[in-house]
């Protein structure tokens, strides 16, 4: 078997890794206090632009706004009570 052609690897830049990597556990933390909470517009309007666009893979049409992405997360949060 023959490999393909190899992309270089860039090296990893380690103090743009590790704060890329905390912002996502902080992302992942806020919205496990929102699954508790419930307080999804404080949410959304920490962590969402006010124009944010929002592609879930289950949806047909991105989600565009802080209202329309408020709207699915209460949505997809009470798909999971029924879980």
């Amino acid at each position: 078997m023959t490999g393909g052609p190899c992309l270089p690897v860039a090296p990893i830049n380690l103090p743009i890794a590790q704060e890329s990597a905390a912002i996502v556990r902080s992302v992942y933390a806020a919205f496990s206090r929102l699954a508790r909470s419930g307080e999804i517009a404080a949410y959304v309007a920490t962590h969402f632009h006010f124009d944010c666009e929002y592609r879930p893979v289950e949806e047909a049409s991105p989600i565009h706004g802080h209202d329309a992405l408020g709207r699915w997360i209460a949505r997809w949060l009470e798909a999971w009570e029924d879980a």
